[in-house]
């Protein structure tokens, strides 16, 4: 297996979570939910390193990578996976959930800030730059009387799971579309849309 890709039209997908079952179906791990159903679609088999589990794509030129390093240090991982792939920060997509927008609103931006999502700031940190994109899931508003951490370590609701089941799909459909048509053309109706 060669270990570059040299197409440039190929992408390293990181969707971010936390391993383990106890986490399976929480808010904080939509990225994983979105490439387990990217990986489903396209017949790939999981494959695990130290610091990552990623899959190859068999029809789409992407990188799969789910750290394993827990939510608060996603940078080590993806910073080793675009390292030993050889992929430029141009060429990174970061999927992650954010409770800044309403549950169902997908959000793709080129750039920007971590907006609170610690995962975010690992990889910022870890990589240096701001500079890549990134497709958020809104799973907010934030309950008055609740704390962050806990409602993203919580999973969702019986009334809130359609509405997440159907985000996700359309997160999974996004990133193909992003690759096929590029950010800026993707961006245009990916933020358009809501639930």
């Amino acid at each position: 297996m060669p270990n570059r890709y040299p197409d440039s039209k190929s992408w390293c997908v990181a969707g971010l979570g936390n391993p383990g079952r106890e986490y399976g179906g929480t808010r904080h791990n939509l990225g994983f939910s979105v490439l387990n159903h990217l990986a489903r679609e396209d017949g790939i088999t999981w494959r695990y390193k130290n610091k990552f589990s990623y899959g190859i794509g068999r029809t789409h030129p992407f990188f799969l990578v789910r750290p394993l390093t827990y939510m608060n240090l996603s940078g080590q991982a993806v910073k080793q996976a675009m390292r030993e792939r050889n992929f430029e920060i141009d060429r990174l997509l970061v999927v992650c959930d954010d409770i800044n927008l309403p549950l169902g609103q997908l959000r793709l931006r080129v750039m920007g800030s971590h907006g609170g999502q610690k995962g975010l700031k690992s990889i910022i940190d870890s990589l240096g730059t701001e500079d890549f994109a990134r497709l958020r899931l809104g799973v907010g508003p934030l309950p008055s009387s609740g704390d962050a951490s806990n409602f993203v370590l919580g999973r969702f609701t019986a009334q809130e799971r359609p509405a997440a089941k159907e985000m996700t799909a359309r997160a999974a459909d996004s990133i193909i579309k992003i690759i096929n048509q590029g950010l800026e053309t993707a961006m245009n109706s990916i933020n358009q849309k809501t639930i």
